[in-house]
């Protein structure tokens, strides 16, 4: 089974903070107050953090497809990877343009070419960046992700 990590730029934040690391929280969940506009009456974090079409590409590329009852055609299979092949690119390039598919259909983004940083086969792990564009707001934005093998 693979896992994948995500980094996310540090500028982007939810309920006025950073962004916690994916799969570090040591203590339970806390419930945290937030600011409701009193015109709108919707909550700040969901109106002035991510764009809405960029929270939909992180799902996306971040989501396990299948994993539940709500994310059946939603997500990738990058999870299935079991070992770091000379296909790995060409395997990780596919899951992720299925994942994004529905975004680029719509004409919400334009995806990038995928920038493989590292592939270590020692470690079977791949660093890579995924890159869009934003055809909504106007705006290039990318994620960065590990994804590990079993080997």
């Amino acid at each position: 089974m693979a896992t994948l990590s995500l980094t996310i730029p540090s500028t982007l934040t939810s309920l006025g903070g950073a962004l916690p690391s994916v799969g570090t929280q040591a203590a339970p969940p806390v419930i945290l107050a937030d600011y409701i506009d009193p015109e709108t009456r919707d909550f700040a974090s969901m109106l002035y953090t991510l764009d809405q079409i960029d929270a939909q590409v992180i799902i996306a590329i971040t989501t396990k497809r299948g994993s539940g009852a709500a994310v059946r055609d939603v997500g990738h299979k990058l999870h299935n990877l079991k070992k770091i092949k000379d296909s790995i690119k060409t395997d990780i390039t596919a899951e992720i343009k299925t994942a994004t598919k529905k975004l680029v259909t719509n004409g919400d983004i334009t995806l990038k070419p995928i920038d493989f940083t590292s592939i270590d086969r020692g470690n079977q792990q791949v660093d890579f960046v995924v890159s869009w564009y934003n055809r909504r707001s106007g705006t290039l934005s990318s994620v960065r992700l590990l994804l590990q093998t079993t080997g």
